[in-house]
C-alpha cells in the first residue's frame, strides 16, 4: 500500500520499517497492532497509512514532551552519562551531524551507529543536517534555487534512514559562517527552508537554524517572518567573556551591543522571535567560548557553571510567559571532534563531572514552576492573571507581568497555551494595567479575541463577546480623561486558536515607538564607513502622520553621525539635527508602523551613537527614543595582510605573505598542513569583521 487513503496488503517476504521497528509481511497482525496502539495521533496515523511500504512514508521516532532539558552535542558513547532511573528516551539529548545530504544517497550507517548509542542510553536524537561541505567548511543550505530539487531528496532521503532514530532535523548551520561563497542572508535561509518545508514527510519535525553568537538578533526576526512554518529552532549561545563569569547573570561587557554579550544571549535571540512564528527552542551549542581569541573551555572552565546555565534555563522556562520554551541545552562537545579538542568534554575533567550532575538533576525533568505569587497593578506592563478553566474559578495557577510598554497587547498562541501552567485549551487570563492617556478625548478601544472577550476602563464594561469564536475583532468607542486609568480585560480560550489583543487609539495626541528589534542598526563600523540603517516606528497615538504634516524621524542630542542617502528625502545640517522624511504617497494611520531607510556614517574613532525619536516639525517631539551604540574599528594589526577577500582571514591560501594568520602554525593553519579545517575559523571571522569591514 501507499501513502494516501486505502492501502493494500504487504509482500509476506519483505521487511518495513514502522516507528524505527522492522517488520516482515509475514508478522502482518504484529505489526498493524504496534501501529493501531502506537502513541502517534490518529490523524497522522491516518495519513501515513501505507507506511508499512512507502520508505519515505516511515514514520520517525516519538519525541517524548518529558525529555529531560540536559544534552550535549557528539555523544562519545560513556555509558555512565545519564540517569538510569529516568524513562527511556527522556534521559537528555545528543546532536549529531549529517556534515552533507547526499551522504545518505548510500550507506549512513556511520551517522546512525552514533546516533543509535545515544538512543540506546535511552537519549533523544536530534540531526543537523548540511547541504554540503565546499572550500574547506559546511554549507548551511543552498541559496540557489536551481539546486533545491537534488537537495530536497537527499535531505528526506536523510529523514527516511535516520527517521526510525529521531523525527528531529536542524535545516543547517550558522549560515553566516558556513556558506559556499558569501554569508547565507535571513531571505535566502527561509526560502530554502520553505522549499523543504513545502515536501515535509509526516511525522518529520523540521528545525530552523540560527547564526553564530553573537551576531545581531534581528536576523532571527527577518528570517522567522519569512518561514511559512516550523516545528522550532536550533539556536547557539555564549559562554564566558571577561568579568561576566555567571551565566545567570545578564552580561554588558560590549556596550556597543544591544544584546546580551555572554550565556544569556539565547534570550535576545528568542526574543526576537515574532510572537507568530514561536516554537520551541533547542539550543544545540554551548560552552564557555565567546569566540575569537578568547580562551576555550579547556582554559577557562569554572566549576560549578555548567550547573549554573541549567539553572539559568530553568528560570527562563519558569518565568518565560508567552515565549517559546527551551527544550534541550547541549554542550558543544562530548567527543574529541577534530578541531575542537579544547571544547570536549572528555578533555575537560570537571566540566564532565558538572554535567553528569546535571543528566542527574531531576529538576532538568519535567514542567517548569508556575508562580502565583501577588503581583502588583502595573504602570508599564500588565499583570495576568491565568487560570487553569474557563469560569476564573479557584486561584489563579500562575500570576506575571508581560507586555512592557505603553500600550496595550498582541499575543498569539496559534493551537498552544498562554502558559506552562494550563494545557493547550480550556484556559482563562485576567489581563490588567494602569495606563496613561496624555490628553483627554474619545478613544477607540479595538480588542481581538479568539475565543471569548470582555473590557472594562475603569470598572465600566465596553466589550462583552464573551462566546467561543475564531480571531475577531471588536470595536468600542470610550471618552477617557487625561491622566491615569485601570484597563482590564477577560479573555478565555476553549479550542483551536488562541488569540488576545487589546489596542487603543486616539484622544488626539501624538505618540510613537521605535521598535528596536525590527530595525536594522550596525554594531560595528568601520572609520569614516558609510553604512544603511533602517528604524522602524509604529504610530502609538491617535493621528495620522504625513509628509505634508511634517512628520518625520529625527536625531536627538546623543546622536553623533551624519545621516545622508533618505530613501524619502531628508536633511543633514550636524549629527544633532538630521531628518528623515516620510515619502509623500504615505500615510500612517493610529496602529501602523512605518520603516525610515538612510544612510549614517561613522566618526574616525572612539564609539559612535545612532539617537532617534519622531518629530513633528514646528510643533513637538513624541514617543519613545532610542539610541544605539556603534563601535568603530581600530587599526588592522595585520596590515600587509590584504582586505579584499570575502570576509574571513581564512579564506586568504595557506602561507599567505603577510598574513601571519595563514603561516605554518598561526590560527588558520595551526598544524602546517596547508588545510584550514582544523583552523579557527571563527576568530578568522570575528578579526576580519572587526577590522576590513
Amino acid at each position: 500500500m501507499a501513502c494516501g487513503n486505502g492501502a493494500a496488503m504487504p509482500d509476506a517476504g519483505q521487511t518495513h520499517l514502522l516507528e524505527g521497528r522492522a517488520f516482515s509481511g509475514a508478522d502482518l497482525t504484529q505489526a498493524y497492532g504496534y501501529f493501531e496502539m502506537s502513541p502517534i495521533p490518529v490523524k497522522q496515523r491516518r495519513l501515513c497509512a501505507g507506511v508499512l511500504t512507502a520508505a519515505l512514508c516511515v514514520l520517525p521516532a516519538i519525541v517524548s514532551a518529558n525529555t529531560c532539558l540536559v544534552g550535549v552535542h557528539d555523544f562519545s558513547g560513556d555509558t555512565s552519562m545519564v540517569n538510569p532511573a529516568e524513562p527511556a528516551g527522556e534521559r537528555g539529548w545528543s546532536v549529531e551531524l549529517v556534515p552533507a545530504v547526499s551522504i545518505c544517497r548510500g550507506d549512513v550507517s556511520s551517522i546512525s551507529n552514533l546516533a543509535n548509542a545515544a538512543r540506546n542510553q535511552g537519549m533523544q536524537v536530534i540531526f543537523r543536517v548540511d547541504y554540503k561541505q565546499s572550500n574547506g567548511r559546511q554549507v548551511a543550505v543552498p541559496v540557489n534555487a536551481a539546486e533545491y530539487i537534488q537537495w530536497k531528496a537527499d535531505f528526506f532521503q536523510c529523514t527516511s534512514k535516520l527517521g526510525g532514530i529521531s523525527p528531529l532535523f536542524i535545516v543547517g548551520n550558522e549560515p553566516n559562517l558556513d556558506y559556499d561563497v558569501q554569508p547565507i542572508n535571513a531571505q535566502q535561509y527561509a526560502d530554502a527552508f520553505n522549499a523543504l518545508w513545502a515536501s515535509k514527510p509526516v511525522g518529520v519535525q523540521l528545525l530552523a537554524t540560527f547564526n553564530s553568537p553573537f551576531t545581531d538578533p534581528a536576523w532571527m526576526t527577518t528570517m522567522a517572518n519569512a518561514l511559512t512554518a516550523s516545528d522550532g529552532f536550533a539556536i547557539h549561545t555564549g559562554g564566558i567573556r571577561g568579568s561576566c563569569v555567571d551565566p545567570r547573570q545578564a552580561c554588558n561587557a560590549i556596550p556597543a551591543w544591544s544584546f546580551d554579550s555572554a550565556f544569556r544571549y539565547y534570550r535576545n535571540v528568542i526574543a526576537a522571535i515574532p510572537a507568530a512564528k514561536r516554537k520551541p527552542v533547542y539550543i544545540t551549542e554551548f560552552n564557555t567560548y565567546t569566540g575569537g581569541t578568547d580562551p576555550v573551555p579547556q582554559q577557562n572552565y569554572q566549576a560549578g557553571w555548567i550547573n549554573k546555565a541549567y539553572e539559568e534555563i530553568r528560570n527562563y522556562n519558569a518565568s518565560r510567559g508567552v515565549l517559546p520554551e527551551v527544550k534541550a541545552l547541549c554542550w558543544f562537545t562530548d567527543a574529541v571532534r577534530g578541531g575542537f579538542p579544547g571544547f570536549a568534554l572528555r578533555n575537560i575533567p570537571q566540566a564532565l563531572a558538572d554535567i553528569k550532575t546535571e543528566f542527574r538533576n531531576p529538576a532538568n525533568c519535567g514542567p517548569a514552576g508556575c508562580s502565583s505569587a501577588a503581583l502588583g497593578l502595573p504602570t508599564d506592563r500588565w499583570r495576568l492573571q491565568i487560570w487553569n478553566n474557563r469560569q476564573f474559578s479557584g486561584n489563579p495557577v500562575e500570576i506575571r507581568h508581560d507586555a512592557v510598554g505603553a500600550g496595550g497587547f498582541n499575543f498569539n498562541w496559534g493551537n498552544g497555551r498562554a502558559s506552562s501552567c494550563t494545557g493547550d485549551d480550556n484556559y482563562a487570563i485576567r489581563f490588567e494595567r494602569t495606563a496613561s492617556f496624555a490628553a483627554s478625548g474619545n478613544y477607540m478601544f479595538s480588542a481581538t479575541a479568539d475565543d471569548g472577550v470582555r473590557v472594562w476602563v475603569d470598572g465600566v464594561a465596553i466589550i462583552d463577546q464573551w462566546r467561543d469564536q475564531g480571531a475577531t475583532t471588536f470595536n468600542a468607542q470610550h471618552w477617557v480623561n487625561a491622566g491615569a486609568h485601570t484597563i482590564r480585560m477577560d479573555y478565555y480560550e476553549n479550542t483551536g486558536g488562541a488569540v488576545a489583543a487589546l489596542n487603543w487609539t486616539g484622544g488626539g495626541g501624538n505618540n510613537a515607538t521605535i521598535v528596536r528589534s525590527a530595525s536594522s542598526v550596525p554594531t560595528s563600523m568601520a572609520p569614516n564607513e558609510t553604512r544603511q540603517v533602517s528604524v522602524r516606528v509604529t504610530n502609538t497615538g491617535g493621528t495620522t502622520w504625513t509628509a505634508a504634516n511634517n512628520y518625520r524621524l529625527g536625531s536627538t542630542s546623543s546622536n553623533t553621525m551624519n545621516w545622508s542617502g533618505w530613501s524619502c528625502g531628508g536633511y543633514n545640517v550636524n549629527p544633532t539635527n538630521a531628518r528623515a522624511y516620510l515619502c509623500s504617497n504615505v500615510s500612517i494611520a493610529p496602529g501602523a508602523s512605518h520603516t525610515f531607510t538612510f544612510n549614517v556614517t561613522a566618526p574616525s574613532s572612539g564609539t559612535a551613537t545612532l539617537g532617534a525619536r519622531m518629530v513633528r516639525d514646528g510643533v513637538e517631539w513624541f514617543g519613545t527614543t532610542e539610541a544605539w551604540n556603534i563601535s568603530v574599528g581600530t587599526t588592522n594589526p595585520y596590515p600587509g595582510c590584504p582586505c579584499n577577500r570575502t570576509d574571513n582571514y581564512c579564506q586568504h591560501p595557506a602561507r599567505t605573505s603577510g598574513c601571519p594568520m595563514t603561516q605554518s602554525g598561526g590560527y588558520c593553519d595551526p598544524n602546517g598542513d596547508a588545510s584550514y579545517s582544523d583552523g579557527d575559523w571563527n576568530r578568522g571571522y570575528y578579526e576580519y569583521a572587526q577590522y576590513c569591514r
